[in-house]
């Protein structure tokens, strides 16, 4: 064996061409089997390394636009020692001209956007029997039933009164049915001799005769006894009235005698404070809308004939008790069905 050739380090060794080469100390001398030829280095600043440990290759962040030399039209010189091992040609660094090679990414132009898809575009429009667009939408279904979906406050008018006139002739075909039903009970009450006088006020009614305020105070004393008070009427006898008052008849006859009774109170309340308050404080709408409440029709009625049912009806309703609002349901047809007037 020779003796052993010196290896230079591939990191601290220097170029060839820019000084003479320095063998690493006899500490780090390291002894092989055969022969190696002293390899050389060339700097970063001549060639990149080509026989020595592979070196990560520096990247040339330049524009092809900017760099005036190309390999193709003027190949570069490579600096090649005799000492040197015969290899493959270093392929140079520098980039290629415009003329030559599309651009790098930094003169790359932007991609235009891609075209829209044609065939979403049919999706997105509407139908050919759909309404156009520019129309303005249909009207909810409540304007096509405002009787029924819509409150009073939303009606114009007319509907008011149209309305009102179709309310009041239902509950003007129950007036009948309540005669009926008033009839049947009175059959049934003890004190003959009031027995007798209600029988004739209803058959006075039936007839067409406008019965007065004090025929029926005078029997109001049986509306508070069995078989007409509020709690003893028959079935037949509460959904009549119920519907007097604008009140679905359809429920049980404990519900329908538990609303008809709220709701008489009610307007034994407001007839108080109406007498109270005065009638000539009432303008001619408000004058219309009591009596509509109270079961008279003030369609075919002037004003002046709307406070005088008025009056009468508040001198019945303001000497009732709580316990004879039996009477007050059953005046509303005994008080209105004949009235002057208001039968057209």
């Amino acid at each position: 064996m020779g003796p052993p050739v010196p290896l230079l380090c591939p990191l601290t060794a220097p170029c060839v061409l820019h000084a003479p080469l320095v063998p690493l100390p006899a500490s780090s001398v390291l002894s092989v089997p055969t022969p190696v030829p002293l390899l050389s280095m060339l700097c970063f600043s001549c060639s990149p390394p080509v026989c020595a440990v592979p070196l990560p290759i520096p990247h040339v962040p330049s524009c092809p636009c900017c760099v005036p030399s190309c390999p193709c039209c003027a190949p570069p010189v490579h600096p090649v020692t005799p000492m040197s091992p015969p290899v493959h040609p270093v392929p140079s660094f520098r980039p290629l001209c415009p003329s030559c090679v599309p651009p790098t990414p930094y003169c790359i132009p932007p991609l235009p956007l891609p075209a829209p898809l044609t065939p979403l575009v049919p999706l997105l429009q509407p139908p050919p029997d759909s309404p156009c667009p520019s129309c303005p939408p249909p009207p909810p279904l409540r304007y096509f039933f405002p009787r029924q979906l819509l409150i009073r406050h939303f009606w114009t008018p007319r509907q008011q009164q149209e309305f009102s006139e179709e309310n009041h002739s239902a509950r003007q075909a129950a007036y009948p049915a309540v005669l009926s039903c008033l009839d049947t009970a009175v059959q049934s009450l003890p004190q003959q001799q009031l027995q007798h006088r209600l029988r004739e006020l209803c058959v006075e009614v039936q007839r067409g005769r406008h019965p007065l305020v004090a025929e029926l105070c005078a029997v109001q004393s049986l509306f508070s006894g069995p078989a007409l008070r509020l709690g003893e009427l028959r079935a037949a006898h509460l959904r009549a009235l119920s519907r007097v008052l604008f009140l679905t008849p359809l429920l049980p006859a404990v519900l329908v005698r538990r609303r008809l009774r709220s709701h008489l109170l009610e307007i034994r309340h407001l007839d108080r404070a109406l007498a109270r308050l005065g009638l000539a404080q009432l303008s001619e709408e408000e004058l219309r809308a009591a009596c509509y409440l109270r079961g008279l029709n003030p369609a075919q009625l002037s004003a002046a004939q709307c406070r005088a049912w008025l009056e009468q009806w508040l001198r019945l309703s303001c000497v009732l008790q709580a316990s004879e609002a039996s009477l007050l349901a059953n005046s509303m047809v005994l008080l209105s069905l004949n009235y002057a007037g208001a039968k057209k």
